[in-house]
Order: C-alpha cells, then structure tokens, then sequence
C-alpha cells in the first residue's frame, strides 16, 4: 500500500491553514474549558449532576433513535 506523497502534503498546508485562521476559536475553547474544569473541581456535586443529566438525556436519544431505525428497517 503506498501513500500519495503530493495529497499529504496538501492536506496538511490546509490543516495548518485552517489552525491559522482559527486560532481564535480555539483559544476561546480552552479558556471555556478551563473554567469549566476549574469548576467542576471546586462543585463537584453540581458537576456529577450536570453529567448525569447528560448522560441520560444521550442515552434517550439514542435509545430513540435505534427503536426508530429498527422499526424503518
């Protein structure tokens, strides 16, 4: 199996592109989770909740959505 040496190269002057115009993004990103991490440490109950909240919602959808697909097919 051989690479496309021309196709990697190209992709990675778009990653690096799309970093470059980017990089806002994801500065903000790490800012947001920092302080949610921050948090989390010190609330660690209202942390537990939020997930478990999440979770749960994530497992509903997804039961949802399997029940819908086994039910189309």
């Amino acid at each position: 199996m051989s690479t496309n040496q021309p196709d990697i190269a190209k992709f990675q002057r778009a990653v690096a592109s799309a970093l470059h115009e980017h990089w806002v993004l994801f500065l903000v990103e790490g800012v947001v989770l920092l302080v949610l991490g921050a948090t989390a440490v010190v609330l660690p109950l209202l942390a537990t909740l939020a997930l478990t909240i999440i979770i749960g919602w994530l497992f509903l959808v997804s039961g949802v959505a399997a029940t819908k697909w086994r039910l189309s097919t």
